[in-house]
């Protein structure tokens, strides 16, 4: 009888002790962090990990934006307005963007929709007609927090920073 209620009190003890949920629920992923950025044309954004294995790209229009003020576009994921992918890969992608001499060992392996996130991007003033060759002193900036890929990836808030703001390759 005492060995019955030892074994009892160990169970009740050992299933306060354990989630009837374990090893049923999805496993979470740690937000990943995107370090690197760059950016080019009027408007395209892109933020990367260290290793370039995944990028964020952000792409508006945004070539009849204001010629004396920056300006500043609302992003609210999904927004019919901004497109918002995520690049996924075995090697650095960030060397086939923003530039026209694709690399095919480059190419991602997976491209994904990037369907939540908020935040901002601000533009430098466009630049006046006929200076367009000064590619390199228009700046872009993008904020984005809460982004999550259509797979459910995780991303930490980053900040994508540019001065290749009406730089096209070619």
């Amino acid at each position: 009888m005492r060995l019955i209620a030892a074994l009892l009190v160990v169970l009740v003890t050992l299933g306060a002790c354990t989630d009837p949920m374990d090893g049923n629920e999805p496993i979470g992923e740690a937000p990943i962090s995107l370090t690197r950025s760059g950016g080019c044309g009027d408007a395209y954004l892109w933020a990367a990990t260290d290793d370039g294995t995944w990028v964020v790209t952000l792409t508006v229009e945004a070539r009849d934006r204001s010629t004396t003020e920056p300006t500043t576009i609302a992003v609210d994921l999904p927004d019919p307005d901004v497109e918002a992918v995520v690049l996924v890969g075995d090697t650095d992608l960030t060397r086939n963007l923003c530039t026209d001499l694709i690399d095919g060992d480059a190419e991602p392996d997976r491209t994904v929709p990037l369907v939540e996130g908020t935040g901002e991007i601000v533009l430098d003033p466009v630049a006046p007609e006929g200076t367009y060759d000064l590619c390199g002193d228009t700046s872009g900036r993008a904020e984005l927090t809460g982004a999550r890929s259509s797979e459910q990836t995780p991303f930490r808030p980053f900040t994508i920073e540019t001065d290749g703001i009406g730089c096209y390759s070619g």
